[in-house]
């Protein structure tokens, strides 16, 4: 069944036509239509005889009415089973705007594991290029290998990549493609990455080398071994089946693993060649009981990026499972969260004593609007695997107002000169002496109008004290 809504998920019509292929591990994704303005929806599962399936991708040009088939992947072996991604280049600033791209597992070889095909298609689904990703080098004495839950990304350069597990063993069975064996069995759980190239001009796809982005500890969470979350032939909590990778504006490439109850987060600036982790919080506790982590899946958007999982009781009989949220707002150094989606939570026993968890994978996108986070996840609240949708507001972070300068201090008026000051009379001369004379009377001084005037003191005001010459320090930056 296959529904679709025109109003961020709350309402919902079905669509009325039937995708050409089977119903095995179904998947959609959106992208543009051969015609601008248009929009084409594409659907892959695998298709076939029992025992021979392959991907087979349709596509629709009415929102599902009606459907025609475009590709069958059969240039690879088939088999019983098959583990797919599909992702379609929405950026239109991409060299490949439009571009399909769809990643499967096959038995490449029976006897000793898995392979890696990649397709790509730039004409809309009508034809494809193809290309085999290699695995990673193995430790020694572990030659085979099971490889599944593949991840495609697209980037703004028009490249792609796809990331995927890796369980490295002495010997795995194409009878029996999820038995481990045993601890003694286990050689390395590992993820890698791949860079691709497609030219749709030559319809040609190339790949870069497989990179170990990381590998994880041989514990039995890990291995899916945790008997709390067993299903029926797998693990609810094992990390293989469910990771999210997306590609920001800037080229940075974001991978999501879970492990032992953590998420971690991957990073790469140069295109997939070196990595760096970091590790989500943790949750916070529910009901009480304190969370693990596990089942990440990654949205990015204009400056954040988004982790959405789900989060399970990290001890008790009865364990019951939520789902949670977390932003970054500076490329996954720091985080809001994480916080809980809602408030609803379902007891696992009774799901996995009959399945293996609410479905495998949950898928979430950013709708129009760029802020507005769709998360479709698997859910048993009804004691049934069910499908729900929640509908998650991004809101940025306020700017912090720029801090207040301080003042620069007021300059000193400039020194008053003073008056200068009034010059005194000049002394009057003494008379020759004269014995006994009689005392004359002292002639008033004449002014001589050819005499220079005595010098005036110096005009040397009192000076003010003016602003120190050190700098007035810098304003205090605000936290």
């Amino acid at each position: 069944m296959i529904r679709i809504s025109h109003d961020g998920g709350r309402t919902w019509r079905t669509a009325t036509g039937r995708p050409r292929g089977g119903g095995s591990h179904p998947m959609l994704a959106w992208g543009p239509g051969p015609r601008a303005g248009t929009a084409r929806l594409y659907y892959t599962a695998m298709g076939g005889e029992p025992g021979n399936y392959h991907f087979v991708v349709s596509y629709s040009d009415n929102e599902g009415r009606t459907w025609r088939q475009g590709f069958v992947a059969d240039h690879t072996r088939g088999w019983f089973g098959g583990y797919e991604d599909l992702v379609v280049d929405t950026n239109p600033a991409s060299p490949n705007y439009g571009t399909l791209y769809l990643a499967y597992n096959w038995p490449k070889d029976r006897s000793s594991g898995t392979g890696l095909r990649v397709v790509a298609s730039g004409d809309y689904g009508r034809t494809f290029a193809e290309t085999e990703v290699p695995k990673l080098a193995a430790p020694a004495g572990y030659g085979d290998a099971w490889r599944i839950g593949y991840r495609l990304a697209t980037a703004p350069d028009g490249s792609a990549y796809v990331a995927g597990y890796q369980l490295d063993m002495k010997v795995w069975r194409y009878s029996a493609p999820f038995s481990k064996g045993g601890y003694s069995n286990i050689g390395r759980i590992a993820f890698g990455v791949t860079r691709l190239s497609f030219d749709r001009t030559a319809r040609r796809l190339t790949r870069g080398p497989t990179v170990l982005a990381t590998k994880l500890p041989e514990t039995a969470w890990n291995l899916g071994w945790a008997t709390a979350l067993k299903g029926m032939n797998v693990g609810l909590a094992e990390p293989c089946w469910a990771t999210g990778m997306v590609v920001d504006q800037d080229g940075r490439i974001h991978f999501a693993v879970a492990a032992d109850g953590r998420i971690r987060i991957l990073t790469s600036d140069d295109r997939g060649r070196t990595w760096r982790l970091r590790y989500l919080p943790q949750a916070p506790a529910a009901g009480g009981r304190a969370q693990r982590s596990m089942r990440p899946e990654l949205v990015v958007g204009d400056g954040f990026v988004a982790v959405l999982f789900h989060t399970v009781d990290a001890s008790g009989t009865s364990r019951t499972a939520g789902n949670a949220v977390a932003v970054s707002f500076d490329g996954g150094a720091t985080w809001v969260g994480p916080r809980p989606v809602n408030g609803h939570r379902w007891r696992i026993g009774p799901i996995i004593a009959t399945y293996n968890g609410p479905g495998l994978r949950d898928r979430a996108v950013l709708l129009a609007d760029g802020w507005t986070i769709y998360f479709a996840y698997g859910d048993g609240r009804d004691g049934l695997t069910a499908a729900f949708g929640a509908r998650i507001r991004v809101t940025p972070p306020t700017p912090e107002a720029p801090p207040t300068p301080t003042p620069e201090p007021t300059p000193a008026p400039p020194p008053t000169p003073e008056a200068p000051p009034t010059p005194e009379p000049a002394p009057a001369e003494s008379p020759d002496p004269v014995a006994n004379p009689a005392p004359e009377p002292t002639p008033s001084p004449a002014a001589d109008p050819t005499a220079s005037p005595a010098p005036e003191p110096a005009d040397t005001p009192t000076s003010t004290p003016g602003p120190s010459a050190s700098p007035a320090p810098d304003p205090t930056p605000a936290p």
